[in-house]
């Protein structure tokens, strides 16, 4: 096959790929109408997420949740921040990740958003009084095997609270 050949061939799969595309993305707008549509933290593994962000909006999407392509959103605050002034209300961009009630003030503060998501949790024990040592249900890992994580709706008050005062 020569150079020429190839070219066009790569031509035409990158048009097919493309009208894939197109009608993914309108078939999915229409399916998920009239509900409101969140984007998860999938976003932080794009490649490029100001046309992310864009590919969304095309989309339809209402809110994107994201760290700020970080581990919390505290790191990742200039990302949120460029992608609110980006947006321009075309989409809500949610900060997620690591918000407490002591950050929650600086991170809405210093990003411009206007919403934002967090789990508040806290570690709640079991009741249970007999505990088998020997035996782990959840693996090699061996992830605590008589508590998990709940939302603890003081945590909850205490941003929101925060957030009314305005710090």
């Amino acid at each position: 096959m020569s150079p020429v050949q190839l070219r066009r061939r790569l031509k035409a799969v990158d048009d097919i790929l493309a009208q894939a595309k197109h009608y993914a993305n309108r078939l999915c707008a229409r399916l998920t109408r009239p509900m409101n549509v969140t984007f998860h933290r999938a976003f932080e593994m794009c490649r490029d997420a100001k046309k992310g962000l864009e590919d969304l909006v095309a989309l339809g999407v209402d809110r994107v949740l994201t760290s700020g392509q970080e581990a919390s959103c505290l790191e990742g605050m200039e990302l949120i921040a460029a992608l609110v002034r980006q947006a321009g209300g075309r989409i809500i961009v949610m900060p997620g990740g690591g918000i407490t009630p002591r950050n929650v003030s600086r991170i809405v503060a210093g990003t411009g958003v206007r919403e934002v998501h967090l789990s508040a949790r806290v570690s709640v024990e079991s009741r249970m009084t007999h505990r088998n040592s020997h035996c782990f249900m959840g693996g090699t890992l061996r992830p605590p095997e008589f508590s998990w994580k709940a939302t603890d709706e003081s945590v909850v008050r205490d941003v929101v609270e925060r957030l009314r005062q305005g710090g």
